[in-house]
């Protein structure tokens, strides 16, 4: 899927939106993969702060078919950015799809978006009460050549198992969940870990107050951080940066490969996922998922 990397600007993009309104963008789908796109974000002509963007641009969706997708907040997106490895620039909301991190190239584009596999892909904002925004939509594409961008308007179901064979387990969506804590010092909180998609990228424990949480995988024990910096070390070797106060357990960025996302139907059962959590005091804590799930898809029109 390789091939030369465009940037430029959506045709079919918003400028100077109206305050408190939910714009919609169409995606082309004859660009091939998107490596990632840019909403800028600009006051009276100046390029707006990364608080100024998260006060302004309260939500945006990903949308198939007319229908909500995922949901994602600037500051989770912002957050997991700079987890990654990706500074945040001025006036720029970046959502990646590509992710570059991987080992090697085929696993980093498996993970990229391709808009015509999927119904209708349309991107949708909720903006706050402030002033009114200049906002514009830009992508990186990646060019599938002639063949393959027939291919994928042809056979996208086709196409789409071909991906899924090479480790394409969808698109990440975002999931929030409020964590009851129900002790503190050397008791730990038990938080089961309930959830739709089968693929899971990673969960970003946040709280302060946080000192230690275990993961048991059908009453196995699999992960063990007494400290945060043990489980920062192992990241930081990885090369991705942790956050203050959040803790981050992503298999595959300890372990460095695709392979290592964490699957829920892995056998003959569902693995059931347990979190063990101690605390310093009975501040409750947040839980941000990142989980794969696949949008709804385009029929075969090819025979």
């Amino acid at each position: 899927m390789a091939g030369f990397k465009e940037y430029r600007r959506n045709p079919k993009s918003m400028s100077d939106v109206a305050p408190n309104g939910t714009p919609i963008v169409n995606f082309p789908t004859s660009v091939g993969q998107i490596d990632h796109f840019d909403l800028v974000h600009s006051l009276g002509g100046t390029l707006s702060s990364q608080a100024l963007i998260e006060a302004n641009i309260i939500s945006y969706e990903l949308m198939f078919g007319g229908d909500s997708f995922g949901t994602y907040k600037p500051a989770n997106v912002n957050m997991l950015n700079a987890f990654y490895g990706r500074a945040f620039e001025t006036g720029f909301l970046t959502h990646f799809f590509t992710e570059e991190w991987r080992q090697n190239t085929a696993e980093a584009e498996i993970s990229a978006f391709v808009p015509g596999l999927f119904v209708d892909p349309a991107l949708r904002l909720v903006l706050g009460n402030g002033a009114s925004p200049a906002i514009t939509h830009w992508l990186q594409t990646e060019g599938l050549g002639a063949k393959g961008r027939q291919s994928v308007s042809v056979a996208p179901e086709g196409v789409a198992t071909t991906l899924e064979k090479r480790g394409f387990p969808g698109l990440i969506k975002h999931l929030e969940q409020h964590v009851d804590i129900q002790a503190s010092g050397a008791t730990e909180t038990d938080f089961f870990f309930e959830r739709s998609a089968n693929v899971i990228r990673g969960w970003h424990f946040k709280g302060a107050n946080i000192t230690g949480i275990r993961m048991l995988v059908d009453e196995q024990e699999v992960l063990n951080f007494a400290t945060k910096r043990a489980l920062d070390h192992k990241l930081e070797r990885r090369g991705f940066v942790p956050q203050d106060d959040v803790w981050s357990i992503v298999p595959e960025a300890l372990a460095g490969s695709a392979l290592a996302h964490f699957r829920k139907d892995y056998g003959s059962a569902p693995n059931e996922v347990l979190f063990k959590i101690k605390t310093s005091d009975m501040t409750d804590a947040n839980l941000l998922v990142e989980q794969y799930e696949m949008p709804p898809l385009r029929s075969n029109i090819g025979g």
